[in-house]
Protein backbone atom coordinates (compact mmCIF):
# COMPACT_ATOMS: atom_id res chain seq x y z
CA UNK A 1 0.00 0.00 0.00
CA UNK A 2 1.49 3.33 -1.01
CA UNK A 3 1.15 6.35 1.24
CA UNK A 4 0.89 10.04 0.29
CA UNK A 5 4.22 11.80 0.64
CA UNK A 6 2.83 15.21 1.63
CA UNK A 7 1.17 13.92 4.82
CA UNK A 8 3.70 13.57 7.68
CA UNK A 9 1.39 11.12 9.44
CA UNK A 10 1.02 8.80 6.47
CA UNK A 11 2.78 5.80 7.97
CA UNK A 12 2.13 2.25 6.90
CA UNK A 13 1.23 -0.11 9.78
CA UNK A 14 -1.01 -3.14 9.89
CA UNK A 15 -3.19 -2.26 12.91
CA UNK A 16 -5.92 -0.18 11.21
CA UNK A 17 -6.63 2.06 8.23
CA UNK A 18 -7.74 5.70 7.97
CA UNK A 19 -8.65 7.85 5.03
CA UNK A 20 -6.02 10.59 4.82
CA UNK A 21 -5.79 12.99 1.86
CA UNK A 22 -8.04 10.72 -0.18
CA UNK A 23 -5.95 7.57 0.36
CA UNK A 24 -6.07 4.79 2.93
CA UNK A 25 -3.18 4.95 5.37
CA UNK A 26 -2.36 2.35 7.98
CA UNK A 27 -2.02 3.73 11.52
CA UNK A 28 -1.93 2.55 15.09
CA UNK A 29 -3.82 4.15 17.98
CA UNK A 30 -0.69 6.05 19.05
CA UNK A 31 -0.65 7.99 15.78
CA UNK A 32 -4.43 8.42 15.52
CA UNK A 33 -4.54 11.61 17.60
CA UNK A 34 -1.72 13.14 15.59
CA UNK A 35 -3.45 12.34 12.33
CA UNK A 36 -6.75 13.79 13.50
CA UNK A 37 -5.02 16.98 14.68
CA UNK A 38 -3.20 17.16 11.36
CA UNK A 39 -6.47 16.77 9.40
CA UNK A 40 -8.16 19.48 11.49
CA UNK A 41 -5.21 21.80 10.88
CA UNK A 42 -5.43 21.15 7.13
CA UNK A 43 -9.16 21.95 7.15
CA UNK A 44 -8.57 25.15 9.13
CA UNK A 45 -5.83 26.23 6.71
CA UNK A 46 -8.14 25.64 3.73
CA UNK A 47 -10.84 27.72 5.40
CA UNK A 48 -8.37 30.53 6.14
CA UNK A 49 -7.16 30.55 2.53
CA UNK A 50 -10.76 30.68 1.32
CA UNK A 51 -11.58 33.56 3.68
CA UNK A 52 -8.47 35.54 2.67
CA UNK A 53 -9.18 34.99 -1.01
CA UNK A 54 -12.69 36.40 -0.53
CA UNK A 55 -11.91 39.60 1.34
CA UNK A 56 -15.45 40.88 0.91
CA UNK A 57 -18.20 39.54 -1.32
CA UNK A 58 -20.75 41.93 -2.78
CA UNK A 59 -24.30 40.66 -2.42
CA UNK A 60 -25.99 43.47 -4.32
CA UNK A 61 -25.87 47.17 -4.99
CA UNK A 62 -27.57 50.10 -6.66
CA UNK A 63 -26.32 53.33 -8.18
CA UNK A 64 -28.23 56.59 -8.40
CA UNK A 65 -25.75 57.76 -11.07
CA UNK A 66 -26.30 54.92 -13.52
CA UNK A 67 -29.82 54.12 -12.28
CA UNK A 68 -28.90 50.44 -12.18
CA UNK A 69 -29.22 47.58 -9.73
CA UNK A 70 -26.74 44.70 -9.47
CA UNK A 71 -27.21 41.28 -7.86
CA UNK A 72 -24.14 39.05 -7.63
CA UNK A 73 -24.88 35.97 -9.81
CA UNK A 74 -23.52 33.75 -7.03
CA UNK A 75 -26.70 34.57 -5.11
CA UNK A 76 -29.13 33.67 -7.89
CA UNK A 77 -30.32 30.68 -5.83
CA UNK A 78 -31.90 33.00 -3.28
CA UNK A 79 -35.70 32.87 -3.38
CA UNK A 80 -37.29 35.31 -5.81
CA UNK A 81 -39.11 37.30 -3.10
CA UNK A 82 -35.81 37.90 -1.26
CA UNK A 83 -34.07 39.05 -4.45
CA UNK A 84 -36.97 41.41 -5.13
CA UNK A 85 -36.90 42.74 -1.57
CA UNK A 86 -33.16 43.44 -1.87
CA UNK A 87 -33.69 45.21 -5.18
CA UNK A 88 -36.51 47.38 -3.84
CA UNK A 89 -34.52 48.23 -0.71
CA UNK A 90 -31.37 49.25 -2.62
CA UNK A 91 -33.14 51.20 -5.35
CA UNK A 92 -35.36 53.12 -2.92
CA UNK A 93 -32.30 53.97 -0.83
CA UNK A 94 -30.41 55.43 -3.80
CA UNK A 95 -33.48 57.36 -4.98
CA UNK A 96 -33.94 58.86 -1.53
CA UNK A 97 -30.31 59.54 -0.54
CA UNK A 98 -28.34 59.35 -3.80
CA UNK A 99 -24.91 57.87 -4.36
CA UNK A 100 -24.14 54.16 -4.45
CA UNK A 101 -25.24 51.51 -1.96
CA UNK A 102 -23.61 48.08 -1.74
CA UNK A 103 -24.38 45.21 0.60
CA UNK A 104 -21.18 43.23 1.24
CA UNK A 105 -20.29 40.17 3.26
CA UNK A 106 -17.13 40.37 5.37
CA UNK A 107 -14.77 37.36 5.44
CA UNK A 108 -16.44 36.36 8.73
CA UNK A 109 -19.88 36.37 7.11
CA UNK A 110 -21.34 39.62 8.45
CA UNK A 111 -23.46 41.71 6.11
CA UNK A 112 -22.46 45.36 5.89
CA UNK A 113 -23.96 48.38 4.16
CA UNK A 114 -21.35 50.36 2.19
CA UNK A 115 -22.08 53.72 0.63
CA UNK A 116 -20.12 56.07 -1.54
CA UNK A 117 -20.73 59.19 -3.54
CA UNK A 118 -18.93 61.09 -6.23
CA UNK A 119 -16.85 63.97 -4.96
CA UNK A 120 -18.86 66.58 -6.84
CA UNK A 121 -22.28 65.11 -5.93
CA UNK A 122 -23.90 67.95 -3.99
CA UNK A 123 -27.25 66.14 -3.87
CA UNK A 124 -25.87 63.22 -1.84
CA UNK A 125 -27.23 63.40 1.71
CA UNK A 126 -24.56 62.08 4.12
CA UNK A 127 -26.65 62.53 7.25
CA UNK A 128 -29.70 61.05 5.56
CA UNK A 129 -27.54 58.14 4.43
CA UNK A 130 -26.59 57.17 7.98
CA UNK A 131 -30.18 57.54 9.21
CA UNK A 132 -31.60 55.55 6.30
CA UNK A 133 -29.10 52.70 6.83
CA UNK A 134 -29.96 52.51 10.54
CA UNK A 135 -33.64 52.43 9.61
CA UNK A 136 -33.07 49.63 7.08
CA UNK A 137 -30.99 47.64 9.56
CA UNK A 138 -33.83 47.82 12.10
CA UNK A 139 -36.67 47.15 9.67
CA UNK A 140 -34.89 44.36 7.78
CA UNK A 141 -33.09 42.75 10.73
CA UNK A 142 -34.58 39.28 10.18
CA UNK A 143 -33.76 39.37 6.47
CA UNK A 144 -30.17 40.44 7.17
CA UNK A 145 -29.68 37.69 9.77
CA UNK A 146 -31.10 35.08 7.39
CA UNK A 147 -28.79 36.26 4.60
CA UNK A 148 -25.79 36.08 6.94
CA UNK A 149 -26.72 32.52 7.93
CA UNK A 150 -27.17 31.57 4.27
CA UNK A 151 -23.75 33.00 3.39
CA UNK A 152 -22.00 31.29 6.30
CA UNK A 153 -23.49 27.89 5.51
CA UNK A 154 -23.34 27.95 1.70
CA UNK A 155 -20.18 29.98 1.03
CA UNK A 156 -18.04 29.60 4.16
CA UNK A 157 -19.01 25.98 4.79
CA UNK A 158 -20.02 26.49 8.41
CA UNK A 159 -22.45 24.05 9.95
CA UNK A 160 -26.00 25.21 10.58
CA UNK A 161 -26.63 25.63 14.30
CA UNK A 162 -30.30 24.91 15.02
CA UNK A 163 -29.97 26.41 18.50
CA UNK A 164 -28.82 29.73 17.01
CA UNK A 165 -31.66 29.81 14.45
Amino acid sequence: MSTPEKCPYAVCMDTCELLCNGQFVGINSKNARGILKHRMKQKEERNNVMKKANETVVLCGASAYEEKYYLNPQFSKLPEHIRQELQIMCVLYTQKVGGILMLEFTPEGHLEFKTEAKENDFFYDEIGSVLEIKKLQNEKRELMEALEMFYRVVFLGEEFDYDEA
